[in-house]
């Protein structure tokens, strides 16, 4: 068991080098990335080849947190050409979109995976022009079964006052006399 533990804490202090070292096998020069909200795996994933190769990041910014913003600026700040585009332009750029790189908060043994608002959006808008979808994670995130409840599954389930900014019509009705 403290064997298991310490592999896993291993695999944490290395898990940026080691996706790093496989970047180059990803991304290649002159092409345009799509990639949702902020994700530090993703983030070192990007800018690993940043020296090697040239290419641009379509950065989806997810309301309500609008995360994509915490990411676009270092991505920029390190030469990475970034453009910081609303969720609902995705669909409009993905003929120009040659792959999809996703953070994610786990990956389930069925295949499929729990990550930020966004990500759905990306992968399906981009079916039409099928774009090969490259999720970075650890080990670690794999997971037998989900916990809805966890701590990651509400951070979604928000107020939508964030994002369509609208009032409720009986409070306005109540407060005029």
């Amino acid at each position: 068991f403290i064997e298991a533990i310490q592999d896993v804490l291993d695999e944490l202090e290395t898990i940026y080098d080691n996706l790093s070292k496989n970047a180059k096998d990803y991304i290649h020069s002159d092409k345009i990335i799509l990639t949702v909200s902020k994700s530090h795996t993703v983030e070192a994933f990007l800018k690993a080849v940043t020296s090697r190769w040239k290419y641009t990041i379509i950065m989806a910014d997810t309301p309500p947190s609008y995360s994509g913003r915490g990411i676009a600026q270092p991505l920029s700040s390190s030469g990475i050409s970034t453009v910081l585009i609303p969720d609902s332009s995705v669909y409009g750029l993905t003929s120009q979109i040659i792959k999809v790189i996703l953070g994610v908060h786990a990956i389930l043994t069925n295949g499929g995976i729990f990550a930020t608002t966004g990500s759905p959006l990306a992968t399906t808008t981009t079916r039409a022009h099928s774009p090969p979808v490259v999720v970075c994670s650890g080990q670690f995130k794999l997971t037998p079964q989900w916990n809805l409840y966890h701590e990651y599954g509400a951070l979604d389930f928000v107020d939508p006052s964030g994002v369509l900014g609208f009032k409720d019509s009986r409070k306005q009705t109540l407060s005029i006399k």
